[in-house]
């Protein structure tokens, strides 16, 4: 189900973001459940954008990670991205019944050229959607993301991941280690493999463009909204994974893997 607000004001669309951004239109929906409930109000200004910072690292502009990507000509930096996101959002919004905040945003880029015309491409379509951009293009079962240990789990094939935290001394998100120096929980998450399609850089760029962002917060243990991805393209649900110390497992929820069975990453080489 899909919350819309009023049209934006002229006013408002006279606020650009810092890179020549305007709001156009927003939305809020859930891919938890078939209706959105409202849940309780929180502000903009106490957003945490900390943890999205590295993790948005992965769909910017020349990634290697299948999946949407930012215009780098638009998007410079991960930092560029928050202020941005900062300028676009309502001063208060809401979570649904989930503690999450779906929110899908629409924009205008005032682009010089054709290369800044829309934010980014996006690198989910459903499988019936990308045979018709891509005619000749071949589907393959992959593991997405790098860094990762092949395995099975429950007779799904896909690679384990180690846990990552935070370096108190750089800031950076990095795989945490022990006293020895040695990974510390190597099979922190598990992930399947994924359905994947290879296009070259100049296919992706001509028959992937979006002016569409999708920013997911959620409420955090201590209660504050927490941004925890921010991606060019439509809300999608979270791609299947198991993550025990948070007691995750939608490896073969309905819905979820419904989805993405149906549903295909692109990756630009």
């Amino acid at each position: 189900m899909r919350f819309e607000l009023p049209p934006t004001s002229s006013a408002q669309r006279q606020n650009a973001s810092p890179m020549n951004i305007k709001l156009i239109n927003f939305r809020q929906s859930t891919t938890r459940a078939d209706t959105m409930e409202k849940g309780e109000d929180f502000k903009k200004e106490d957003l945490d954008f900390s943890s999205v910072i590295d993790h948005v690292r992965i769909h910017q502009g020349g990634s290697k990670v299948a999946g949407s990507q930012f215009n780098s000509e638009i998007i410079k930096t991960p930092q560029q991205l928050v202020d941005s996101i900062k300028e676009l959002l309502p001063p208060q919004m809401h979570y649904d019944q989930f503690n999450r905040a779906e929110i899908t945003l629409e924009v205008a880029v005032e682009g010089q050229d054709r290369s800044q015309q829309f934010i980014g491409w996006s690198g989910v379509f459903s499988i019936e959607d990308i045979q018709k951009r891509f005619p000749n293009i071949q589907i393959e079962k992959k593991v997405r993301m790098p860094g990762g240990t092949p395995g099975e789990l429950e007779g799904v094939k896909g690679a384990w991941y180690p846990e990552m935290g935070k370096n108190p001394e750089t800031g950076q998100f990095e795989v945490l280690k022990d006293e020895n120096g040695n990974i510390k929980n190597p099979k922190w998450k598990f992930e399947p493999e994924a359905n994947i399609v290879t296009v070259s850089e100049e296919e992706f760029k001509e028959g992937a463009g979006t002016n569409l962002i999708t920013v997911i917060i959620a409420k955090s243990p201590a209660g504050k909204p927490t941004v925890l991805t921010v991606f060019p393209g439509d809300n999608a649900p979270p791609f299947p994974a198991k993550i025990e110390a948070f007691g995750v497992d939608t490896l073969k929820e309905e819905r979820v893997k419904g989805f993405w069975d149906k549903h295909v990453f692109v990756k630009a080489e």
